[in-house]
């Protein structure tokens, strides 16, 4: 039986080995440093970019899905779909327009919609009220208004509650210039627009049940949508994010560690061979060489994590935060880098020394 030589002989040992350079230890701590951090800026670099791409969608109003039926989309049914992540609201075409007084030659389109719809117009900030009305950011800079000002028409002036943005980025144009007068009507509307943020679901049977049904029972002829179909039908940012190409770099790093260990560890073949030919237990070399190797890993660890915490403020989450991609990276790494430091151990043996000593 053999008996493994006691810690502070092997720590000693091991430090010994890292102060004069034997243990190759800058070279591995650098490796791994450097494996670490490509890894975690190309793969979060990747998964920030699937953020853009996601709040781009939505700020197209890529995530909208609607249901048109004229005079056939019960108020209260769409506005009952609001609820969590969901938001719905009701819209028709007004039965006036709007003729401001600035510009009394022409009109303005105007639309009535439930108050709920006003958050759709403005996804990131809504109102606080829904009280007044609210125009297009087109129609703000015709006229020279802003939010808090009154809308002076030909039939009397109104409170602007708000100005909207709905840019010429591929969505319908209808509201790009228009008036949007939110309504506590009961009468029938034309449409119902929702939006379930992040694009989780196809909101296609909830819409439909905003439909009024003829009297024995079948439904109208409706016709579903999206504000802006040019950027596909829905948003799956956790599929996007499971299939990313860049995932495949952490076994990469980790086959690269695996081989850079073996290659230094096969270097030092005749080291070992010397030391076991001098009394020296292979178990008692491994305890060394796994303490120099954890050693270079907690440092790179040292090295590497401050610099991807700092980068991580800037990235958002997916389905996993930033620091659970640089914390999987570095395990893949590190037991890479261990398995890769023991298998020369496998390899070597005492009575080569002399063709070891030949072969230098």
């Amino acid at each position: 039986m053999f008996s493994m030589k006691p810690c502070r002989v092997v720590l000693g040992e091991a430090a010994r080995n890292v102060a004069s350079g034997t243990s190759r230890f800058l070279m591995v701590a650098g490796f791994v440093s450097a494996a670490l951090l490509i890894t975690f800026f190309i793969d979060t670099s990747y998964a920030h970019q699937i953020q853009l791409d996601a709040a781009k969608f939505q700020r197209a109003g890529a995530s909208i899905q609607t249901i048109r039926s004229d005079g056939n989309i019960s108020p209260q049914t769409c506005t009952a779909l609001n609820h969590g992540n969901l938001r719905a609201g009701a819209l028709r075409v007004s039965d006036t327009k709007v003729t401001a007084s600035a510009l009394p030659a022409s009109e303005i389109p105007t639309y009535t919609v439930t108050s709920s719809f006003i958050t759709l117009l403005f996804p990131d900030n809504p109102p606080a009220s829904s009280s007044g009305v609210f125009i297009s950011q087109e129609v703000a800079i015709a006229l020279g208004y802003t939010t808090g000002d009154l809308l002076v028409t030909t039939a009397g002036a109104a409170s602007i509650g708000g100005v909207y943005s709905f840019p010429s980025d591929g969505r319908r144009s209808d509201l790009r210039y228009a008036v949007v007068v939110p309504s506590t009507s009961q009468e029938k509307f034309d449409e119902c627009w929702a939006e379930s943020w992040p694009n989780e679901q196809n909101l296609t049977q909830l819409l439909r049940s905003s439909e009024t049904l003829h009297s024995d029972g079948s439904a109208n002829s409706a016709e579903y949508s999206q504000v802006n179909s040019t950027l596909g039908q829905n948003f799956d940012g956790f599929r996007r994010f499971s299939a990313r190409p860049t995932a495949a770099l952490t076994v990469v790093a980790g086959l690269a560690a695996l081989v850079f260990m073996i290659f230094l560890g096969l270097r030092r073949k005749l080291e070992i061979a010397s030391l076991l030919h001098a009394g020296f237990r292979k178990p008692d070399l491994w305890a060394i060489a796994f303490t120099e190797t954890l050693a270079a890993i907690l440092s790179s660890l040292l090295i590497a994590a401050p610099i991807a915490a700092v980068a991580s403020s800037y990235v958002g989450t997916i389905s996993i935060t930033p620091i659970e991609i640089f914390r999987n990276n570095f395990l893949v790494l590190s037991v890479c880098a261990i398995v890769g430091t023991s298998l020369p151990f496998l390899l070597v043996r005492e009575n080569r020394l002399f063709q070891y000593f030949k072969d230098r």
